[in-house]
């Protein structure tokens, strides 16, 4: 694996400009309206516009090392030019009006959510805490090979996102409308779902070594082994999606939700520790892959306890 070249305090300083404009260009962007209000495809065609629009910059002026600094300025400049055209948007064509906010009223909604942001809190211990966990146990080339792998796989895992995004307000709608058509809809969203990430992850499985090959090269040959095991993740992540976000929410279980993604954190981390120092990367895929076994089939355990069998 190559050396990254060492940062200079220029290049420092843009890497954290490129994160202010993103957390700021994410803060603006009303993804939660747009999604509530049914309305994805508007929030898709900024997004994509945008996308194009710094994909085109990048391979039009960024071609040296030194224009680093244009990249990040792209990068960044792309997410908040994103948040503020988004922002724009809601307030037309959902005619919003600025309205003062108390307090309490703040605490209100923190409390209501505080369930909610540490279940995403939990998913952390076992997706974007992986290659720092597996950084204390082995060393950086270890890493490179599985963080390579991983961040391909969840690449492809994303094509999956904006089908979870667009469903998720009509469950909400059915789960208190009605409880049958809730689960009718989530038998049909299961096989949809679990359609889609089963053709991913075969994908991803059989074209590894061509998918290593052409997009990180020779040296990065251990990398396979490690894809090959994490590429079950779209078609076990894509029904655990379908039973937590879908159908446990919707329907009020936020807390055992939360729990069972924090039971699966700390198994990641527990498995990370005794695995990764003997199997290194691939005992740290192993590690995530049996995580998501455990969410996906507690889910279904808990969900046919309590009589919403998909």
């Amino acid at each position: 694996i190559r050396r990254p070249p060492r940062s200079t305090p220029s290049n420092s300083s843009a890497a954290s400009d490129v994160y202010k404009r993103q957390v700021l260009g994410n803060v603006l962007f009303p993804t939660w309206l747009f999604q509530g209000m049914e309305r994805m495809v508007a929030i898709s065609v900024i997004n994509l516009g945008m996308k194009v629009v710094v994909l085109v910059g990048v391979f039009t002026l960024v071609h040296r090392p030194e224009d680093a600094v244009l990249y990040a300025a792209l990068m960044g400049g792309g997410s908040l030019a994103a948040g503020l055209v988004g922002a724009m948007a809601a307030v037309r064509m959902f005619n919003l009006k600025f309205v003062s906010v108390t307090g309490s009223g703040i605490w209100d909604t923190l409390k209501e959510g505080w369930v909610l942001f540490l279940s995403k809190a939990s998913v952390s211990l076992y997706t974007a805490g992986n290659a720092f966990i597996l950084g204390m146990l082995t060393n950086h080339t270890v890493v490179g090979y599985y963080s390579a792998a991983e961040k391909i796989v969840r690449a492809l895992l994303r094509l999956l996102g904006p089908i979870s995004q667009a469903a998720y307000p009509r469950f909400s709608k059915l789960a208190a409308q009605s409880r049958e058509k809730a689960l009718f809809w989530g038998r049909r969203m299961l096989l949809l779902m679990g359609g889609a990430g089963l053709g991913v992850s075969v994908g991803i499985f059989l074209g590894a070594p061509l998918i290593v090959a052409i997009l990180l090269g020779s040296q990065y040959g251990p990398s396979v082994a490690v894809m090959r095991i994490i590429a079950f993740l779209p078609f076990l992540i894509a029904l655990s999606n379908v039973l937590g976000i879908q159908i446990m929410i919707p329907f009020g279980m936020d807390r055992a939700f939360m729990l069972i993604l924090f039971s699966a954190g700390i198994l990641n981390v527990s498995l990370a520790i005794l695995l990764a120092p003997v199997w290194q990367a691939v005992g740290m895929a192993f590690s995530v892959l049996l995580s998501e076994v455990l969410v996906t089939l507690t889910m279904f355990i808990f969900l046919k306890k309590k009589g919403l069998t998909l």
